[in-house]
């Protein structure tokens, strides 16, 4: 075969050259033209496509997962938050019992006290050196519930739980206790016991 100026290639099936424009080959009849430049693979957008819906879905699939797991730790997390601040409330009210018992046996009685700012003092004295707010960061209730002189013979010191919100009056509490979860109960302690405590912590507040 002779050099044809006008070819454009060889066709890939027999080699003869075809001219510009052929779409079949002269000598073996089998298709020469090339798909247009910058059409796109069948093959590879469908690749893409299967890509991508799989990437959503597994991406949908990682949020209903992350959803059904912050729906039960969530409340998991703030129930033990909230009995640990239970917990500490109820330690710190026997810490406190404990310096008030130690007063008592220095002076004869209970502390007089009218406030917070008037007992701290008094307490720290006897080895009681925290807050005076509960572990809600509400302020304890001391009450002198039977002065006697300077002094008193029966006192009552309360929690208003979580809520901050006392449910009785000073020395109105019946001797009781709540079940742990109820974190806005109250709880009270007077003269060594609790009154109102939460369920399994035992009343004796100082080991007396």
């Amino acid at each position: 075969m002779g050099y044809d100026p006008l070819a454009m290639g060889n066709c890939p099936f027999c080699g003869a050259p075809y001219p510009a424009g052929a779409t079949y080959c002269a000598s073996c009849g089998q298709p020469v033209t090339a798909p247009p430049q910058g059409t796109p693979k069948t093959g590879k957008a469908m690749k893409t496509v299967v890509i991508v819906a799989v990437a959503g879905g597994c991406l949908l699939l990682g949020l209903a997962v992350a959803g059904i797991v912050a729906a039960i730790a969530i409340p998991n997390f703030l129930d033990a938050t909230q009995k640990a601040k239970q917990k500490r409330a109820v330690d710190d009210a026997r810490t406190i019992a404990t310096a008030l018992e130690s007063y008592r046996e220095s002076t004869g009685g209970y502390p007089k006290a009218a406030s917070n700012a008037e007992l701290a003092p008094l307490l720290a004295a006897h080895g009681y050196l925290g807050s005076l707010d509960d572990a809600w960061k509400h302020p304890l209730r001391y009450s002198c519930l039977q002065p006697a002189g300077d002094a008193c013979t029966s006192y009552e010191l309360a929690s208003g739980g979580r809520d901050g919100l006392f449910e009785h009056g000073p020395g109105e509490y019946p001797q009781e206790a709540f079940e742990p979860n109820a974190y806005d109960s109250d709880i009270v302690i007077g003269d060594g016991l609790f009154n109102r405590w939460p369920t399994g912590q035992g009343r004796m507040a100082t080991g007396g």
